[in-house]
């Protein structure tokens, strides 16, 4: 009677050859290898590894910054997957405003599974690392700001000239045009609204 046992195996078809040697083709991957400055080249890279490893037809990352741009194209390897595919998604770790996720065409395996998983971590790990560091430039630009705004307005105690100022400090930064309006004693606004144009 012949042994059974075999059936259990999981085929070539299943598994990577090696599971442990693709896995260390994943975490080779270096992020510092990256010249654009981004996380285009690393993603691109991490893909184009996913794929052979797993026999994927297509990766593709997306990612939205809430930038009001939506979801841009991060990284692909193989066929360029949409965000209308119905190719498996994976949901990368990346705290809101933003969000991401991986679509991979692979087979349906525990293996595949398990490393496109992988994958996706490594790549929410540096997303979550842009956004943080994106988030403190942007409230240290603020900071400086308010700050030089303050010293500013601080300088002088003349309301004319402190109007005028006004809208200087705010276009282009905070708005694309200002308008101020003062009160008079009688309750209204006086005329005319003062206007500053984005200067290009």
């Amino acid at each position: 009677m012949p042994n059974r046992a075999l059936d259990n195996h999981p085929t070539p078809a299943d598994t990577p050859a090696d599971p442990l040697a693709a896995v260390d083709a994943l975490l080779s991957v270096d992020p510092a290898t990256d010249e654009t400055g981004t996380l285009h080249g690393f993603t691109g890279q991490l893909l184009r590894t996913l794929g052979d490893v797993i026999g994927a037809q297509g990766c593709s990352v997306w990612v939205d910054h809430a930038d009001g741009h939506g979801h841009q194209l991060l990284g692909t390897s193989g066929k360029a997957l949409r965000r209308s595919s119905t190719a498996r998604r994976v949901p990368l770790a990346v705290s809101p405003p933003w969000s991401a996720e991986l679509l991979v065409s692979a087979p349906d395996t525990p293996a595949a599974h398990t490393l496109t998983r992988l994958v996706a971590q490594r790549i929410g790990l540096l997303l979550e690392r842009q956004r943080l560091r994106e988030s403190d430039r942007r409230r240290q630009t603020s900071l400086a700001f308010l700050a030089e705004v303050s010293e500013l307005l601080a300088q002088s105690l003349d309301l004319t000239l402190t109007l005028a100022l006004i809208p200087r400090l705010v276009v282009p930064r905070l708005g694309t045009w200002c308008t101020l309006h003062r009160a008079t004693p009688a309750g209204g606004w006086s005329p005319p609204p003062r206007r500053t144009p984005t200067r290009r």
